[in-house]
């Protein structure tokens, strides 16, 4: 996979208003209203990527969970990094656990 120059990436990540660029990775962050939440969220989430052949880094930090996106092969952000963080996005949007903090 090809990796995407930061104009590209700038482009892409306007249709994905919740990511950011991080570096060699896109990132988004998700609030819960606790630290389990959070923590549930991440172990449905885990056996839901386990059978995706692209596994996003997290991070938890109390009642946020942090989601990063890149190629390890590649070093960097590819193709693939968006179409991960779309699905993650649809998981976000299916999932009933939590609600948002805004």
């Amino acid at each position: 996979m090809t990796l995407l120059g930061q104009q590209a990436i700038r482009q892409k990540l306007e249709n994905l208003p919740d990511w950011s660029s991080a570096g060699h990775s896109i990132k988004r962050t998700i609030a819960f209203d606790t630290f389990r939440q959070g923590i549930d969220f991440v172990c449905i989430f885990a056996d839901l990527i386990e059978s995706w052949d692209h596994h996003p880094d997290l991070e938890i930090r109390d009642n946020e969970v942090t989601v990063y996106c890149a190629s390890r092969t590649e070093k960097g952000i590819t193709q693939n990094d968006f179409a991960t963080a779309r699905r993650i996005d649809d998981v976000i949007a299916s999932t009933l656990l939590f609600e948002e903090q805004d």
